[in-house]
C-alpha cells in the first residue's frame, strides 16, 4: 500500500470532523428545546354548563324588618323590588327568618330546570317520550310513550302543572344525558354563587329520606330574579292561567296553572310551588302592587296559603 501515513491521517481527520458535527447538532437541538416557548393549557369549553355573564342581585336590608304574625314557614324571605326586571334592581329585604337555612325545596327545583333549558337548549328541539319518562312519579302532564314534544311545550307543563315527567324528558334530551343535565344544574349554582344549593335530579322529587334537592331562601330569591331577567318566556308562562298544547305528534293537552294567581292573592303573577315528604310545602310568590314587585319565599311550611295571605295583609295593612 502506498503512502500509509497519509491514509491514516485522512481517516483521523474525517473522524474528528464527524464527531464535531454530531456534538454541534446535539448542542443545537438542546438549545432549540430549551428555548421553545411553553404552550399554555387550554381548559375544555364549558359553554353548555355555564350561564352567560351574571348580573349581581344586591340586597339591602330595611332598617326595620316586619314582625310578621302567624307564619308557619320555618324559612321566609320577603323582598321589595322597585324595578324587578332590571339588571340592577333596587331591592330591599322587608322580612326574613332563617333565610340561609338549607332545606329541601321540592318542585322549586324546576326554576333551575327551566333556566338551563331556555338558556342552552333550542326551544324547538324535539324530545321523544320513552317508557321510563312516563313512569315518573308525582305531578304529570301525562306524556305517552312514543309521542314527540318540543322543549318549549315541555316547559309549559314544567311550570304550569309542575310536571315531573316534563322535567325528566327535558333532562333526557341534554347532549350528555340526564346525569350531564344534573351536573349542569350544579355548575349553574356555582356560577350564580348559590352557595346553599345542590341538585340530584331535575324535578325535585325525593329520592329517599336522605337524598333530595336543597337550597335556601336567599339562593332561591337570586335564582328567581335571574331567571325572570334572562328568560322573558318565564314571565309569559307564569302569567298564563290555561294553556292547550296541540300537535300531530302528541295527544292534545290542556294545562291549568297550579298557582291560582289572583285566587292566592290580588296582584299575584307567579311563580312556583312544591311539596314533598322532606320539604313539606314550598312557595315562591311574585306579586305586583302599584309600581313595585314583592318576592316572597316560604320554605318548610304547613299552611302556605295562610302564610301568603297573612304576610301580604300585614304588609299592606289590609285584609283579604
Amino acid at each position: 500500500m502506498k503512502h500509509p501515513k497519509i491514509i491514516i491521517a485522512f481517516c483521523l481527520a474525517v473522524g474528528l470532523l464527524s464527531t464535531a458535527a454530531i456534538i454541534y447538532l446535539l448542542s443545537a437541538s438542546a438549545s432549540i428545546n430549551l428555548q421553545s416557548p411553553l404552550v399554555p393549557y387550554a381548559a375544555p369549553s364549558r359553554s353548555n354548563s355555564s350561564p352567560s355573564p351574571t348580573p349581581i342581585l344586591k340586597l339591602n336590608q330595611s332598617p326595620t324588618l316586619l314582625n310578621l304574625p302567624s307564619i308557619s314557614a320555618r324559612s321566609l324571605l320577603l323582598i321589595k323590588f322597585d324595578n324587578f326586571f332590571s339588571p340592577k334592581p333596587a331591592a330591599v329585604i322587608l322580612a326574613s327568618s332563617n333565610p340561609n337555612s338549607r332545606r329541601s325545596i321540592a318542585s322549586l327545583t324546576k326554576i333551575m330546570t327551566f333556566l338551563i333549558a331556555m338558556d342552552k337548549m333550542n326551544p324547538n328541539q324535539t324530545v321523544v317520550i320513552t317508557p321510563k319518562i312516563t313512569e315518573t312519579e308525582g305531578a304529570s302532564m301525562h306524556l305517552k310513550t312514543g309521542e314527540t314534544y318540543t322543549v318549549k311545550e315541555l316547559l309549559w307543563g314544567l311550570i304550569l302543572v309542575s310536571a315531573n315527567d316534563a322535567a325528566e324528558a327535558i333532562a333526557s334530551a341534554w347532549p350528555t344525558g340526564r346525569d350531564g343535565f344534573i351536573q349542569t344544574m350544579n355548575d349553574y349554582s356555582q356560577n350564580l354563587n348559590l352557595s346553599c344549593t345542590r341538585f340530584i335530579n331535575p324535578s325535585g322529587l325525593d329520592e329517599d329520606d336522605m337524598s333530595h334537592n336543597i337550597s335556601c331562601a336567599n339562593d332561591l330569591a337570586r335564582l328567581t330574579w335571574y331567571t325572570y331577567l334572562k328568560q322573558p318566556f318565564l314571565r309569559q308562562v307564569t302569567r298564563t292561567k290555561t294553556k292547550t298544547l296541540t300537535s300531530s305528534t302528541h295527544h292534545p293537552i290542556t294545562l291549568y296553572n297550579k298557582m291560582g294567581l289572583d285566587q292566592t292573592y290580588p296582584g299575584m303573577i307567579g311563580v312556583k310551588s312544591g311539596n314533598s315528604d322532606t320539604a313539606n310545602m314550598t312557595v315562591i310568590e311574585l306579586l305586583k302592587r302599584n309600581n313595585s314587585y314583592y318576592l316572597l319565599i316560604l320554605l318548610d311550611t304547613l299552611h302556605p296559603k295562610n302564610d301568603v295571605k297573612n304576610t301580604f295583609n300585614y304588609l299592606f295593612k289590609t285584609s283579604y
